[in-house]
């Protein structure tokens, strides 16, 4: 029964001390003492158990109730140091209120709302309505010097400094992201228009010109004069810049902006006796449009 109680407890040492003095003790002293005095035993032990464990427990509530003293004790330690801490932040704003007063009107007068109201937040814990008037001028001056696009009006402050302008940080984050936006866009727009007047600065420069569009002007140039003399005769024709230095188009120029005139010798086409003759040509290339504009034979 012991057992169980002190199982039940949670105590599950005892319980199996308790048990195993049963089954040792009991049989041992059956043989040496009388059933009364087995009991007695028995008894004992199971006394000095109980003890134990009441002494135990008691010790586990004096420590308990110990503890919860001290934390109650600290709890009431702090609670007077921050009651004191109040009444001395409550003395020290009626000695300076006057002067607190004065200093947020001329933050006002000096159109410097922010600083005035700041002032007003900082002492919101313990001024109670004393600067409504004050704040309520600060916070009106501050929309209206943001409705005109003012976005440094509270640069230097935060909502954790001015708490009152909750509605005022969430009005200029809207305006400096749509500053921003604009921002943005005029730099892209510049960079298009830099990048515009580059290409046609190079498509009024030869070298520029040729460099970007050399390959297209050449095939394109090369198509199109095949194209022009299988239109004027039915013989065949050759290109002779197969050599190193032979170029198909020894000449060129600007002819006016993006349009390039390149001309050569190059080409031999065979008359009706079949002798071969050399033959010049011009080609003007578009590279704005990447199209031929004129061929002409010379």
């Amino acid at each position: 029964m012991v057992a169980l109680v002190y199982a039940a407890k949670g105590n599950g040492l005892l319980a199996i001390v308790s048990i195993a003095s049963l089954v040792v003790i009991v049989p041992a002293t059956s043989r040496l003492l009388k059933l009364r005095h087995q009991a007695a035993v028995v008894g004992g032990i199971f006394a000095v158990l109980v003890i134990s464990n009441v002494y135990t427990s008691y010790s586990e509530y004096r420590e308990e109730a110990a503890a919860e003293r001290e934390r109650e004790s600290r709890i009431a330690e702090l609670a007077f140091q921050r009651e004191q801490a109040e009444a001395a932040r409550r003395g020290e704003f009626v000695l300076n209120k006057e002067r607190l007063r004065a200093k947020a009107e001329q933050f006002l007068a000096l159109g410097n709302p922010a600083a005035a109201l700041h002032i007003v937040d900082s002492w919101a814990d313990v001024s109670e309505s004393e600067f409504n008037e004050i704040k309520a001028q600060s916070l009106y001056a501050l929309d209206s010097m943001i409705s005109r696009g003012d976005v440094s009006v509270l640069n230097g402050y935060s909502r954790k400094s001015l708490p009152s302008a909750h509605y005022q940080f969430d009005e200029l984050d809207r305006l400096s992201k749509i500053v921003e936006a604009q921002q943005q866009a005029e730099l892209e727009q510049r960079a298009r228009e830099a990048e515009q007047a580059k290409l046609e600065r190079c498509l009024s420069e030869m070298d520029c010109l040729w460099r970007k569009h050399q390959i297209d002007a050449e095939v394109s140039c090369k198509l199109a004069i095949e194209r022009k003399v299988r239109a004027r005769t039915r013989y065949q024709f050759r290109w002779t810049d197969t050599g190193y230095g032979k170029p198909m188009f020894t000449f060129k120029r600007i002819v006016k902006t993006g349009v390039v005139g390149l001309s050569g010798r190059q080409l031999q086409v065979q008359n009706g006796f079949g002798a071969w003759e050399t033959i010049g040509y011009r080609c003007e290339y578009d590279a704005t449009n990447d199209a031929t504009v004129s061929i002409t034979f010379l």
